[in-house]
């Protein structure tokens, strides 16, 4: 047995987990998840010198730890998620090696409250959920290499994200849907290396902080989200740009959405390789795309290209935008996505695109609630972007 490298107990119904749990040396994944029995978790864990992953998700009595954990000087992986753990302790905050880090869902009323849920006035349930939350220490910084951080559902308010966030200098992917802040530190915009930002159904949030343009930005459901900020946006060619604001109407109304488009098509000719995706609110295609169909049969657009149409100009990519509306007989769930594609085909196409692939392919666009109404392509050159800067948002 202490040869064992994985220990799985989760759905167990164990009532203890043995101190000799700590002669597992060679242990690296212990998954403890829906543990629901247990209320801590014995000191000799912390002689698993070599565990690399520890799974306590659904561990829904647990509160405290055991000082030892922080001998697991191995660990990369901790999921405290849904858990009764409202103040983490200190001591997982300078885990060095750490890389994932969950807190989902750690703001729950405890085991007891719980149990007579059903018998407490809704207005009551209201004040106590509103009274928990999360409460992350200043040390989060101490976490340099954490690469991924979940904090959704922790009830969180303006001030829990704190400025010193920028110190997580690994961190890649951000986790915050579910809180009740309405704004986020600026530092937000110094992670350098973040690639994904999910904020789904943030439904206070009224602004972003200025960030990478090629970053995957998820706002769904950020129904008071009014903008995004008009600073020039730094732009990092590490990674394709993505942002996803299915109903975040406030957006749309100020025209801060195309605001936000044309800026990135601006920033990210300067990147020949990067994509940029945006999905929001609107029911036109942008002016500005010369070439449009309106038929919802018809979703292929052809360019006639003149000959010479590139003396004098210089293309430096291709926007493509549809409209599509989505009538949901039931509320679509969490897992439920949007896929689309832009397919353009090139055959013998002049020499000057030797330097560029010129097929682009994906996935078909399928979805039994979505349906097309309109499309838009266009051949962007760089005398396109000046003439941007020149027009209003209303083109």
């Amino acid at each position: 047995m202490e040869c064992l490298k994985e220990l799985c107990l989760d759905g167990t119904g164990i009532k203890e987990l043995l101190s000799s749990i700590g002669h597992l040396r060679r242990l690296m994944l212990l998954n403890l998840k829906d543990y629901s029995k247990l209320e801590s978790l014995p000191s000799s864990i912390g002689g698993c010198e070599f565990l690399k992953s520890l799974i306590l998700s659904g561990y829904s009595k647990l509160k405290n730890f055991p000082e030892s954990l922080q001998q697991l000087e191995s660990l990369e992986e901790l999921n405290l998620s849904e858990t009764a753990i409202t103040t983490p302790p200190s001591f997982i905050f300078h885990m060095k090696n750490l890389k994932f880090l969950s807190l989902q869902g750690c703001k729950r009323p405890p085991y007891r409250v719980r149990s007579h849920w059903r018998f407490i006035s809704r207005p009551t349930q209201r004040l106590i959920l509103n009274s928990m939350t999360l409460k992350l220490s200043a040390i989060l910084s101490g976490l340099s290499s954490l690469k991924e951080l979940n904090l959704d559902d922790c009830n969180l308010y303006d001030g829990a994200i704190l400025d010193d966030i920028i110190r997580l200098s690994s961190l890649e992917k951000l986790r915050l849907s579910d809180n009740n802040f309405r704004t986020l530190p600026t530092t937000l915009g110094g992670l350098s290396k973040l690639t994904n930002l999910v904020l789904i159904d943030c439904k206070r949030l009224k602004s972003l902080p200025e960030l990478l343009a090629s970053i995957k930005l998820w706002l769904d459901g950020c129904g008071s989200l009014e903008a995004v900020s008009n600073s020039t946006t730094i732009f990092n060619s590490r990674v394709d740009g993505y942002i996803c604001a299915l109903n975040c109407f406030k957006l749309a109304e100020g025209n801060d959405a195309v605001t936000m488009l044309k800026r990135c098509i601006q920033e990210g000719a300067k990147v020949r390789t990067t994509n940029y995706h945006i999905i929001i609110p609107r029911s036109e295609i942008p002016k500005w795309f010369t070439n449009q169909t309106d038929d919802p049969s018809d979703s292929i657009i052809k360019i006639q290209l003149p000959p010479g149409f590139l003396i004098g100009r210089q293309l430096v990519g291709f926007a493509f935008c549809c409209v599509f509306f989505s009538n949901f007989d039931n509320k679509p769930r969490r897992g439920e996505h949007l896929s689309h594609a832009s397919v353009i085909h090139g055959r013998n196409f002049y020499r000057e695109f030797r330097r560029y692939d010129f097929h682009l392919e994906g996935k078909s666009t399928r979805g039994i609630h979505s349906k097309l109404k309109k499309c838009g392509a266009q051949m962007v050159y760089k005398q396109d972007l000046e003439e941007m800067d020149q027009t209003g948002d209303e083109q």
